[in-house]
């Protein structure tokens, strides 16, 4: 459950991001993670999908791109997220 403690700053983020931009829903979220995070895609989406229930993360299509570590020692981190209004 690793990932949990990964995601749950990450949503809160996201979250903070598309309220002070007016969002009434939140439909697609891009995610950078290390290839070296030891993570696999699908434990990500869910924890995505477990810990966005009730929010505006909710149902929200999760796209992940894996990157080398030595570009970014981060394990995970938003590239990007499409709201809308």
């Amino acid at each position: 459950m690793h990932e949990s403690h990964i995601i749950q700053p990450v949503i809160k983020g996201i979250l903070e991001t598309a309220a002070k931009n007016g969002a009434s829903r939140i439909t697609k979220i891009t995610v950078a993670m290390s290839d070296r995070s030891g993570f696999s895609e699908e434990a990500i989406k869910t924890h995505f999908a477990l810990l966005g229930e009730g929010t505006l993360v909710a149902g929200a299509q999760v796209i992940i791109h894996k990157v080398p570590a030595q570009e970014n020692p981060v394990e995970l981190y938003v590239e990007d997220i499409e709201i809308e209004q």
